[in-house]
């Protein structure tokens, strides 16, 4: 793409539908650096990329949480699970990751880890991108829940999910908290992709 379509598009979006970042492939290129600055972005950062042969993956274990499926009516109450678990300024920058009708579509799974009380205190989504391979996506959980486990179910059961679909291969960009939840998982470091942001 080139920037002045980027531009172009820059200029279609409402405010709260701002471009935040640029995925620029494994390494930017001094073409896409400059790109990327004349658009306001002039850092980079990398995110990992891990993948996982769900073939060869252990069985998933029974959690201890309540672990369900999403159901469209959980698209609210999931966005604001996942701007919390990201920390986000605004809900507005989880609605891409899940709304009612990316839930109701074939190829999306979502999954949600509840509390007693029945508030959903971890979500994620898995897009089935092939036949035979699946991409894990906005894997949050709510900053007071942290560290019991609730990712990793989540995790677990969207890899269940994606190898019922017949999946075999399933892969996330981790960010520097969850790389190490994915890797006790058995996800592996696979490249890093470059945003500028």
């Amino acid at each position: 793409m080139r920037v002045d379509d980027l531009k172009q598009l820059r200029r279609r979006l409402s405010p709260d539908q701002a471009l935040q970042s640029i995925q620029v492939g494994t390494d930017a290129s001094a073409e896409q650096t400059e790109w990327a600055a004349a658009l306001g972005f002039t850092r980079a950062g990398g995110i990992p990329t891990m993948t996982m042969d769900l073939r060869e993956a252990a069985e998933f274990l029974e959690h201890p949480f309540r672990v369900r499926r999403a159901e469209r009516s959980d698209s609210d109450a999931m966005a604001q699970c996942i701007a919390d678990g990201f920390e986000l300024d605004t809900l507005a920058e989880s609605a891409p990751f899940t709304n009612a009708a990316l839930l109701a579509r074939p190829e999306v799974t979502g999954i949600v880890v509840e509390s007693a009380s029945g508030e959903i205190i971890s979500a994620g989504m898995s897009t089935q991108t092939t036949p035979d391979v699946v991409g894990l996506y906005a894997i949050a959980t709510r900053p007071e829940h942290r560290r019991q486990g609730h990712g990793a179910a989540v995790t677990r059961a969207l890899m269940a999910a994606a190898r019922e679909q017949g999946a075999s291969v399933a892969y996330l960009q981790a960010s520097p908290q969850g790389a190490p939840v994915y890797s006790r998982i058995g996800f592996t470091h696979d490249s890093t992709r470059t945003y500028m942001f």
